[in-house]
């Protein structure tokens, strides 16, 4: 087991994406960053994006990002 950073993405309080993992918590960062700052192309400018990142345990054969 090794210990990285899952990407949490809510719309509208709905959890639409966890399945990606970061090897470190800035990078994660700044991709939750993007996602809730950025331009949505699919989504209206009054919907709620939530984006955060959590510590979790995975195996070895899970993909982690680098970048």
């Amino acid at each position: 087991m090794i210990h990285a950073f899952l990407l949490i993405v809510m719309v509208q309080g709905d959890i639409i994406s966890q399945d990606m993992y970061f090897r470190s918590i800035h990078v994660c960062n700044d991709y939750a960053h993007a996602l809730v700052h950025g331009q949505h192309k699919n989504i209206h400018h009054n919907t709620m994006v939530t984006a955060y990142c959590i510590p979790k345990k995975v195996n070895e054969s899970t993909t982690v990002y680098d970048r």
